[in-house]
């Protein structure tokens, strides 16, 4: 059954669901961004789940389709509702003072006692002053296991978004330093997977750690973790460096020109293309275009049309994004005279 822009926006326009910050909601995930996942929690907005919520284990096993529990962090701003795993914190309480002392650690820079209350393959779940963070397993340097009371610094401290992120590695030593210091960003550099994690990929080079990003790794949206083995040598541009932690942000997408930007070229604009709709939401229909191109037909560009997933049809070429690596598209209609609209 086929339905319309029109029609998908207007069904149950008048059950849409009302919201306010605490509240909590069930929801269908409908589609993910490199930052984000997006939920539809039932309101006329879309709700915006932070991938930083989860660890990096539950990440990897979300589902388009499935069904998620979150919180209400702020009601709709700019057509989207926040939402977080744990319910926001209310100020001007007990645990508003709490997380006081650990600001102010982070801004002086000073050391805090944490008692490490649970382990797991990305790192552990730390209390510091009654609050509780998270210390991932790349910013341990000493031996740790449940029970331990270790010294810590901030790293991440966000108490809206009830986000703290702890290291325990000591200060950088002189070696690490000059190591860093002859590295340039934009260099290549060469270096030993240690790591395959849901996020990306950990380097060792030198002795510095680099992280390569699951966006960073491919220009294309594949499965990285079969192509990779621990052990294995690396290639990877530098992108940037952080001479306080002794870490590399690295790309190894970015060795290689982005194959799009030739693709792109054979789409010009008013051409004619066909495509298959692959997915339908608010913001408009993913369209697969000849040669696996993704296409972007806007919603405010279908209304008065239907659509369904699997449908094929021609298009107008409206622009090219090289940014988002889409061709944003227009529907392709004729009168009976034969006359083409856009």
């Amino acid at each position: 059954m086929s339905i319309s822009m029109a029609e998908l926006l207007a069904k149950n326009t008048s059950k849409f669901k009302t919201f306010k910050q605490g509240d909590k909601t069930t929801g269908q995930i409908i589609s993910r961004t490199d930052s984000d996942i997006i939920v539809d929690i039932g309101a006329k907005a879309e709700g915006i789940l932070s991938k930083k919520d989860f660890a990096p284990d539950a990440l990897s096993a979300l589902k388009i389709g499935q069904n998620i529990e979150s919180f209400v962090v702020s009601s709709e701003t700019d057509g989207q509702i926040l939402l977080s795993l744990y319910p926001p914190r209310q100020r001007g309480g007990g645990n508003s003072k709490k997380w006081q002392k650990v600001s102010q650690a982070w801004c002086r820079k000073t050391t805090l006692q944490g008692q490490v209350l649970e382990a797991n393959k990305g790192g552990y779940l730390i209390e510091a002053e009654g609050v509780r963070g998270f210390l991932p397993a790349s910013q341990s340097s000493i031996e740790t296991k449940v029970g331990d009371t270790i010294p810590l610094t901030v790293l991440e401290i966000d108490e809206k978004d009830n986000r703290l992120i702890f290291s325990s590695r000591r200060q950088l030593s002189k070696e690490m330093l000059l190591k860093l210091a002859k590295i340039e960003v934009g260099q290549e550099i060469t270096g030993k997977l240690v790591v395959v994690a849901p996020f990306g990929l950990i380097v060792t080079v030198d002795g510095l750690e680099g992280i390569v990003l699951s966006r960073e790794i491919s220009w294309e949206d594949e499965n990285f973790a079969e192509e990779f083995q621990v052990g294995q040598e690396i290639k990877a541009k530098v992108c940037a460096k952080d001479e306080t932690l002794g870490k590399l942000n690295l790309s190894i997408r970015q060795l290689s020109e982005d194959p799009f930007k030739e693709i792109s070229q054979k789409f010009q604009v008013d051409d004619v293309v066909t495509g298959t709709v692959t997915q339908i939401t608010r913001q408009g229909a993913d369209i697969k275009l000849e040669g696996e191109v993704g296409g972007f037909l806007p919603s405010e560009k279908m209304e008065g049309s239907s659509y369904q997933i699997g449908q094929k049809g021609n298009f107008l070429v409206d622009n090219v994004d090289l940014k988002r690596r889409r061709i944003n598209l227009a529907p392709f209609l004729t009168s009976t005279k034969g006359l083409i609209y856009k």
